[in-house]
């Protein structure tokens, strides 16, 4: 009989260490079947990721016993899971083996499992935990804040942790003081604190790199400021925040979202500041202009909801990223940023001056049904007259199909032969026989189109594609001739340049005989019409 090897076991530790990431914690222990050496390897593992929902809970397991046998067993289980939790990491602090992450992920926390979790936290803290993440949720019944769990303050005082990553949990009091000076991440997400100790982690965390706060309780205002390496920070949906002073040198990335809420921003100048993201604030117009004015080497300003906004003035070579999104009294942009690579509007018709010569990306919704007539021609034309690639979003189809009659009215029009790839995202499907309307239309805006996506639900919300793939010939122009369709352009339409139409309809969005027909009618050299 030939003898197995168990080439498993000769392959080293940090090799083992590392195929075994990528398996859930709590299957590791069943891989011991395939080589003795996993048996003790997989309890060494510095990355301890113990997930409630992964391991145990589900619903259908359950069956239709009565909800007091339910509760009962759901009992049993988080006890089970916990009692798991502890093992594995009691094992580790006897053996004195670091942890590199530990990460906890629970459901329906009451008190009777703080004894426990605390115990658990105090083994992952002994053992010189590097990242520490946990993530609770709980019962109905006890779901405010007051209620979330309160996290010991031996994690507050670990030297040892350099990212912090809590959701869910409290720090109503705390009598130590807290020490973390390796710490440079740190995520607080539903985390009830107050101004105190929002304040002493910024005053002795010296280190930090990265701040989130998002969702949280307690606190009215935050002072950033003596952190040297701060390189991004994020303040999002805190619902009692209103008052904001950054002071960060090193700070590239200010993210700030108050949901409306009137918030006082006080920025001080930060050279280093790259990227500037708004949403939901009060600001006005000429408090961006200025703040602007003050972090010139801003490359990605992103404004979404910001309602007292009337106008938008940029000038800056360093421009590359722009996003105006539902600024509901925004009236007047100008944009003069010769290297903005990527530009982003969300709203209705407004006064746009561009001069974005590297332009190669547009995005582009226009909110609710805004009938088409020469402004917002006269808009599409000066807002494309740029990129190479077009995202455009709409709810209705007929938000994009431009009626026949207001082209023929266009005196002159010049088309967009720049854009060479267009994405049309419908919320509702247009008809079957609609869809020639819609490519006359796009084409009749975008006569030198290389692809064309449209993307759109069904009934069912149900998403479906159809792609257009066009080659183009140059135009043979004849003396004397006169062509209707292109007499109020500028140049020939695309009608004059087509070659080739390739259609991929996988969800029999469209009607074959339809498209045929147009093309052969429309196009002047059409060589190949292929419909998949």
């Amino acid at each position: 009989m030939e003898h197995k090897i168990d080439r498993i076991s000769e392959l080293p530790e940090p090799i083992l260490e590392h195929i075994l990431s990528f398996i859930p914690l709590e299957k590791i222990p069943q891989l011991s079947i395939l080589s003795k050496r996993w048996q003790n390897v997989w309890a060494l593992l510095p990355i301890l990721e113990f997930n409630q929902y992964i391991r145990e809970f589900n619903p259908v397991k359950l069956g239709s016993i009565s909800v007091n046998e339910k509760e009962q067993k759901i009992r049993r289980m988080k006890y089970d899971f916990i009692y798991f939790m502890e093992k594995i990491l009691q094992s580790r602090y006897r053996q004195r083996l670091s942890i590199n992450k530990f990460k906890l992920e629970m459901f329906d926390i009451d008190e009777s499992d703080c004894a426990l979790l605390n115990r658990c936290i105090g083994y992952a803290i002994e053992s010189n935990v590097k990242e520490f993440n946990v993530e609770l949720e709980y019962d109905q019944l006890v779901e405010e804040p007051e209620h979330y769990y309160q996290l010991p303050e031996s994690v507050l005082t670990t030297k040892s942790i350099t990212k912090l990553s809590l959701y869910k949990v409290k720090f109503d009091s705390f009598n130590c003081d807290i020490n973390l000076p390796s710490l440079k991440k740190l995520y607080l997400h539903e985390v009830r604190v107050d101004e105190q100790f929002i304040q002493t982690v910024i005053a002795s965390c010296r280190v930090l790199e990265d701040i989130s706060f998002k969702g949280c309780y307690g606190f009215k205002s935050i002072h950033v400021s003596g952190l040297p390496k701060l390189m991004v920070l994020k303040l999002k949906y805190n619902h009692d925040l209103k008052r904001v002073e950054v002071q960060a040198s090193s700070l590239q990335s200010l993210h700030i979202d108050n949901f409306w809420i009137p918030c006082q921003i006080n920025l001080a100048p930060c050279e280093s500041l790259k990227e500037l993201v708004l949403h939901g604030t009060t600001k006005t117009s000429k408090w961006l202009h200025d703040i602007l004015l003050k972090h010139p080497r801003v490359e990605k300003l992103d404004l979404t909801g910001c309602n007292m906004l009337e106008w938008v003035y940029i000038s800056s070579p360093h421009m590359k990223t722009l996003n105006l999104s539902r600024c509901e009294k925004l009236v007047e942009v100008n944009i003069n940023a010769p290297n903005l690579h990527s530009l982003g509007y969300c709203g209705g018709v407004i006064s746009y001056a561009l001069n974005v010569t590297a332009l190669f990306e547009a995005n582009l919704n226009f909110v609710g049904r805004i009938p088409w007539n020469v402004e917002k021609i006269a808009f599409l034309a000066n807002y494309l007259s740029h990129p190479k690639l077009l995202t455009w979003r709409t709810v209705f189809i007929e938000g994009v199909i431009i009626p026949k009659e207001l082209r023929e009215s266009q005196q002159p029009f010049r088309p967009l032969y720049n854009v060479k790839k267009l994405e049309l995202k419908a919320y509702f499907s247009p008809k079957k026989n609609e869809f020639s309307e819609l490519v006359d239309s796009m084409l009749w805006i975008c006569p030198l189109l290389e692809i064309l996506s449209i993307e759109c639900k069904d009934e069912n919300k149900s998403v479906h594609n159809i792609f257009f793939k066009f080659s183009y010939e140059n135009p043979v122009y004849k003396g004397g001739e006169n062509f209707n369709c292109c007499k109020l352009l500028l140049d020939l339409c695309w009608r004059h340049y087509l070659k080739t139409v390739k259609i991929e309809d996988s969800g029999g969005l469209a009607d074959e005989d339809d498209l045929r027909k147009y093309f052969y009618e429309n196009a002047k050299v059409l060589k190949s019409f292929q419909y998949a």
